[in-house]
């Protein structure tokens, strides 16, 4: 109960302050030239994390085909010790100057070894398979083995992927991993 007009005057002005305070937080909010800001720096900075982690993605390929590389030099260390060959019937660590058709483009075919016996030309002591039937570099390409690989204008037998373009087979350029086994 009000006991004189002073409370009631008090009671008007805290029922005004009330009021007043609930119609300011009505008006609390965010324009739409604030909104659009936000989402713009939001815009930014994820396109910022997008470009580092494709460069991420792309050094994890090439690390991968790396360890993949020296994977499959030593499946092929496992079947010279069974055989006394190298995929394709190359001599081991023989590097060959001019020699036509010396290279094998898939390492993962029959005629090469590594995931089963060559059914037209048998390998001696074959023991395998020394490697998953199903392996390709991070781009999808198939690896390869060539022993007239052509390093600062020397011939190298090398093991190795085509690289992202899977531009290969005697045409070989810069993006291609490779793993040297052997040198003049």
């Amino acid at each position: 109960m009000l006991k004189n007009k002073k409370d009631k005057n008090l009671r008007s002005k805290f029922l005004l302050l009330k009021t007043k305070n609930y119609q300011l937080s009505n008006n609390f909010g965010f324009t739409l030239i604030e909104l659009l800001v936000v989402i713009a720096i939001i815009g930014i900075l994820s396109s910022v994390v997008m470009a580092s982690l494709n460069g991420a993605r792309a050094k994890a390929r090439t690390a991968k085909a790396i360890a993949e590389l020296g994977n499959i030099r030593t499946a092929m260390e496992v079947m010279e010790m069974d055989t006394g060959e190298w995929p394709g019937h190359q001599t081991p660590y023989s590097v060959c100057g001019a020699c036509g058709s010396n290279e094998v483009e898939d390492i993962t075919v029959a005629s090469a070894g590594l995931t089963a016996n060559d059914p037209i030309t048998p390998y001696s002591g074959w023991r395998g398979p020394y490697i998953n039937a199903n392996i390709i570099d991070p781009w999808g390409h198939p690896y390869f083995l060539d022993t007239d690989y052509t390093v600062a204008g020397e011939n190298a037998v090398a093991l190795g992927s085509y690289g992202p373009d899977g531009i290969g087979l005697n045409l070989y350029n810069s993006d291609d991993i490779i793993l040297i086994l052997a040198q003049e």
